[in-house]
């Protein structure tokens, strides 16, 4: 029955334990997770002289969960409160033996009888986490500072080491990967405003007076400048062509021309056109007039 009943509180505990501190979290827009180092106890040993003996403090360190919690944790994790996740063991070693002897046990983050509190801050090489609350014997105001170094190689293990403790502030080292800041999720893509059904056609731009025009280009069909070219090149041939051979025909009667009058076709032109306009005229005015022409 008593088993059971601590069991219950001890579940509850650590609930209350996980909840001080969420190793998911934000600090100044950065995020960090260190719930991987929350899936085991993690343990560092600080040796003290203590003439004739010598004094050791195990320390143990769960940031996301109580120590001990685990079934397969270490033995001396289990001598820890329930609830704590920075806890001491003390032992100390006579002269000529190599035995430990179990002297105290000291929770600096806090147990079931002393609730304990949390705060993260962030620094220049990456976070820092105090858990506080602890109490032991009349110490009621103990506490640990864990400053986790972000580490960039995935390589390297994490590496917890011990710096400091006057007996109310535990002070460690903790050099992780996990303690580098990652980026912030992005934000939804904004939704792109729906195209009317029937949009109202655009109205045309005000032009400013005095200024010019803008050049606009009409798509469509039509004949370019080297088209219209190439036609009058065409008409001009085919007019020269018949016109020498209307001017070889009346003067020598003969359609082929002579290189030899060449000048003199040249020369004639401007009055092979007036006869040649004449005679097409003539011929249309023939066509629709009933009358007699004079001669």
């Amino acid at each position: 029955m008593i088993i059971a009943s601590r069991i219950t509180v001890f579940a509850a505990l650590a609930a209350s334990a996980h909840a001080l501190f969420n190793c998911e979290f934000s600090v100044d827009d950065q995020v960090f997770d260190l719930r991987a180092l929350g899936r085991a106890d993690h343990k560092i040993s600080q040796y003290i002289k203590t003439p004739p003996s010598l004094t050791k403090i195990s320390w143990y360190v769960n940031p996301c969960g109580a120590v001990g919690a685990d079934e397969d944790a270490p033995a001396n994790a289990k001598l820890c409160p329930v609830g704590s996740q920075v806890c001491g063991i003390e032992k100390v070693q006579l002269p000529d033996s190599d035995e430990w002897n179990l002297v105290g046990i000291i929770p600096v983050s806090g147990d079931a009888k002393h609730p304990g509190s949390s705060n993260v801050t962030s620094t220049a090489t990456g976070l820092q986490l105090e858990l506080a609350g602890g109490a032991w014997g009349d110490l009621t105001d103990l506490r640990a500072v864990i400053d986790f170094v972000c580490d960039h190689d995935d390589d390297k293990e994490s590496t917890l080491e011990f710096a400091s403790f006057d007996f109310k502030t535990l002070r460690l080292s903790w050099r992780t990967r996990h303690a580098c800041a990652k980026s912030a999720p992005d934000a939804p893509p904004e939704k792109a405003p729906s195209t009317p059904t029937n949009p109202a056609p655009s109205q045309p731009e005000p032009t400013t007076p005095g200024a010019p025009d803008k050049d606009i280009k009409v798509k469509g069909s039509g004949w370019g400048f080297f088209t219209w070219l190439f036609v009058l090149c065409l008409v001009g041939c085919v007019a020269y062509v018949g016109l020498n051979a209307w001017f070889n025909y009346k003067r020598y009667g003969t359609v082929t021309p002579v290189n030899a009058r060449s000048s003199e076709f040249l020369r004639d032109i401007p009055f092979l056109l007036r006869d040649f306009v004449r005679k097409v005229a003539g011929t249309f005015s023939a066509g629709t007039s009933t009358g007699y022409t004079s001669v």
